[in-house]
């Protein structure tokens, strides 16, 4: 759910993280996304880490 409302922000013409490209734009914020809602808060390092 969440890749789809972050591509929906894309095609809409918003800002997204495009990481690794536009086509796939929805895995990198959907998996933050996730974790910041369901496991605990993300912090600045893991953002870092990740990206």
């Amino acid at each position: 759910m969440f890749a789809l409302a972050v591509n929906e922000e894309n095609a809409a013409g918003g800002r997204v993280v495009t990481a690794p490209t536009n086509g796939a734009c929805g895995i990198i914020p959907a998996v933050l996304a996730y974790y910041d809602h369901f496991i605990q808060p993300v912090s600045l390092n893991l953002i870092s880490v990740t990206l």
